[in-house]
């Protein structure tokens, strides 16, 4: 038997979440339209995911143009925020 194959672990299969995750955090800002063809989803799907990791603590940006344009969304960090308070450390 070989004892190898038993501890190797499966490759990570990427969800729709890390590839939303990847789609904000790239250099370019995207629109709630791009993100959901990008992603398979209705635009009401993807704002719903949006406002699941801005509670899983990413900081997700809206940029909000004047002059009517489709707002943009970006990550401003990669991993979540931490806020000290919510953390106990005894």
């Amino acid at each position: 038997m070989n004892v190898v194959a038993k501890t190797q672990c499966k490759p990570h299969k990427k969800t729709k979440r890390d590839q939303l995750i990847a789609l904000l955090g790239r250099k370019r800002s995207l629109t709630l339209e791009a993100l959901s063809a990008a992603l398979g989803w209705q635009t009401h799907t993807t704002r719903a995911a949006i406002s699941r990791l801005r509670g899983a603590g990413f900081e997700v940006e809206t940029l909000r143009n004047a002059n009517g344009r489709p707002a943009r969304y970006c990550l401003i960090h990669e991993f979540p925020v931490i806020d000290a308070a919510m953390v106990n450390i005894e």
